[in-house]
Order: C-alpha cells, then sequence, then structure tokens
C-alpha cells in the first residue's frame, strides 16, 4: 500500500525510465532516416514509417510533459501540506 505523504516520486523515476527506454530509439531512428532524407538517399517506404513513428515520438513527449505536471503538482501539494502543520 502506498504511502500518501510523499509524492509517488518512485512512480515517477519508473515512468521517465520507460520514456527513455522508449524514446531514444526513437529518436534515434528518426534522426537517421531525416539524415538519409537530407542525403537524397531514401526510399519512400521509409518515409511514411518515419512519419508514423514521429506522430507516436510526438504522443510520448506529451504523455511525458503531462506526467511531469502531474509530478510537480502533486509535489507543491505536498510541500504546502506541510506547511500548514
Amino acid at each position: 500500500m502506498e504511502r500518501k505523504d510523499k509524492p509517488g516520486t518512485a512512480r515517477t523515476a519508473v515512468r521517465l525510465a520507460i520514456y527513455l527506454l522508449l524514446g531514444v530509439p526513437m529518436f534515434g531512428f528518426i534522426w537517421w532516416n531525416i539524415n538519409e532524407i537530407l542525403s537524397l538517399s531514401f526510399r519512400p517506404v521509409r518515409i511514411l514509417l518515419t512519419g508514423l513513428v514521429a506522430a507516436v515520438f510526438l504522443l510520448l513527449l506529451r504523455s511525458l510533459s503531462r506526467s511531469i505536471a502531474r509530478w510537480e503538482i502533486e509535489r507543491e501539494e505536498h510541500a504546502h501540506g506541510d506547511d500548514r502543520r
């Protein structure tokens, strides 16, 4: 059972690790394909695949930003709760 007197720091750390494990390879794939496109040696299927991976990557970034914002709100609420005692 989770204690409610502390923000979910461990849970947030695990989420950040998952975001990194998923996001870094996606970013590398997108970066590689942008370089291929700029060097004019690419296949049209790769452009489509890069677009799909980029869309998923943007959704991942959005989810990450929301998780960080929620964690920040929990942390501030916890800090203000300590001031009231």
